[in-house]
């Protein structure tokens, strides 16, 4: 593997984890480092989740993957939600076409990867194959266990609802982020 440092970030649902790497977006542009994966935050609509974007960190394009709205979404059902198989397909797309990049992302691995052998596949071999300084890691905390056993060598972070944030970030970009930790929202946020 040529990833000098791979980190899994684990944490129970509505912990933060997603708005945790957009902030992490915001400091490693302030810092113009390269990304490159896929981050997938929610759609709300009165504090409920009803659907999952996924965005390119390379192009910024974004496309809705994921609706808990039924019949919004035709496709692949896992629990309430209903995937969009081509968006999975392009997400794949953009995994597959990374050789390089300073900072990894790949949001998130979970059953859908693990168990059914969908989903961000194209990550996982990614994660094999790409040549980064640091690769971050979603995980979800019922799916480490298998994770840590393919990829041993991974730092675990934990985010709870009282984690230090600014000291996650630092520790996920491995190093301190300057004067980058109050950015505007980016474009990621809309």
């Amino acid at each position: 593997m040529a990833i000098e440092r791979l980190v899994f970030l684990t944490g129970w649902r509505k912990t933060g984890k997603t708005s945790l790497l957009l902030n992490l977006i915001r400091q490693a542009d302030c810092l113009s480092l390269d990304l490159a994966g896929v981050v997938s935050p929610g759609r709300f609509i009165d504090h409920i989740e009803t659907g999952k974007f996924v965005w390119d960190l390379r192009s910024r394009e974004k496309f809705l993957l994921a609706s808990a709205v039924p019949g919004e979404l035709l496709g692949m059902q896992l629990g309430l939600w209903t995937f969009d198989e081509d968006v999975l397909a392009w997400g794949n797309a953009c995994f597959t076409a990374i050789e390089y990049c300073d900072v990894l992302l790949v949001d998130e691995i979970g059953p859908l990867e693990l168990e059914r052998k969908m989903g961000w596949m194209a990550a996982l071999d990614a994660l094999e194959r790409v040549t980064a300084r640091t690769a971050i890691v979603v995980i979800r905390p019922e799916c480490l266990e298998t994770m840590t056993a393919r990829f041993p060598e991974a730092i675990h972070l934990e985010l709870t609802g009282t984690s230090d944030r600014g000291r996650l970030l630092r520790e996920l970009l491995g190093y301190s982020a300057g004067n980058c930790a109050d950015l505007p929202a980016s474009d990621l946020d809309d």
